[in-house]
């Protein structure tokens, strides 16, 4: 079952790359549908109990893995690429994974970034706008506010990998990575008419830009 649920995110990333570079490998439109075609139809076929999950519940504490924090992620991803395939809403089978993504208690940035996509694309849905509502909230708490990492980087407008019982998981942990995806989540969220503070997006661009080496790109985490 781990492998089924790792082969349908490889399967899903192929289909994305064939989508978006289909000229530089010479793909004629009709096979780049084909692929995501295939590529839908197998993402259905992992989807197991309406979700995509390797395990039930959150069984470890890691903070990345699928299997602890960022539980809830695979099943986010999969709903959200479906739904970008113009899977329409109403299929009963992506019906059944919003009613699980509903339930699911998800604390994990990465998998949070994933879920707000799905929120918007389905906030007619009943209970999906007060459950955005809670995952917005919950992302103004998390977001740093104060502090430096281990190597003395300031925290504020970063976000850490997880965020459980009013703090951090990894209280002076921050990546750019998994703080785009706390971003795009804020951003997914502002697309539902959420008013995010303005505050909210000037620390982050003062941060990201702060974050900026001489080259004005970025490493993953300086």
């Amino acid at each position: 079952m781990m492998h089924h649920r790792c082969a349908a995110l490889v399967c899903l990333a192929a289909a994305l790359i064939l989508s978006s570079a289909h000229r530089a490998i010479a793909a004629t439109p009709e096979q780049v549908d084909e692929s995501i075609k295939k590529a839908v139809n197998y993402i259905y076929t992992q989807q197991s109990g309406g979700n995509w999950e390797m395990v039930d519940k959150r069984e470890k504490d890691d903070a990345a893995s699928v299997e602890g924090y960022q539980w809830g992620g695979l099943s986010s991803l999969a709903t959200c690429a479906l739904l970008y395939a113009r899977e329409s809403p109403e299929d009963p089978r992506i019906k059944e994974a919003v009613n699980w993504l509903l339930k699911a208690d998800i604390h994990g940035i990465y998998a949070l970034g994933f879920r707000c996509q799905v929120w918007q694309m389905t906030q007619n849905f009943p209970g999906v706008k007060e459950k955005a509502f809670a995952d917005f909230q919950f992302l103004q708490q998390a977001v740093h506010k104060r502090g430096t990492s281990e190597n003395g980087v300031p925290l504020k407008g970063m976000f850490p990998y997880a965020f459980d019982k009013g703090k951090p998981i990894g209280e002076r942990w921050y990546d750019h990575s998994v703080s785009q995806y706390g971003v795009l989540a804020m951003w997914g969220l502002n697309q539902m008419n959420f008013e995010v503070p303005a505050d909210y997006w000037r620390v982050t661009e003062a941060a990201w830009r702060e974050h900026q080496n001489e080259s004005r790109g970025r490493n993953r985490r300086p």
